[in-house]
């Protein structure tokens, strides 16, 4: 896989600085964006306010109207595989 043609698709922001990617080829990835602060330029995001803003613009994730952006690849790399069927859904639980 070319990590460089990637784009995404849709960014979900969840509790803790996780984002949950999901890229053009349908894969999602959660991404722990913790990860960013390391990089100095991202240490405004630490404000969780304005970690909320991340959108998807030109298939990549923007914060601050398009200030910051994180390449697709860097998401894809150090994301994890997430799949929505491991999580439990109301269907499987058994009311007694």
């Amino acid at each position: 896989m070319n990590f460089l043609t990637l784009e995404v698709k849709e960014v979900e922001v969840c509790d803790f600085y996780q984002l949950v990617v999901t890229f053009d080829n349908d894969e999602q990835r959660l991404f722990d964006g913790e990860e960013l602060f390391e990089m100095p330029a991202f240490q405004i995001l630490k404000d969780y306010k304005k970690f909320k803003t991340a959108r998807v613009e030109n298939g990549v994730v923007v914060w601050l109207d398009g200030e910051l952006d994180i390449s697709p690849a860097f998401l894809y790399k150090r994301g994890e595989v997430y799949d929505t069927s491991d999580l439990i859904g109301a269907e499987d639980f058994v009311t007694v």
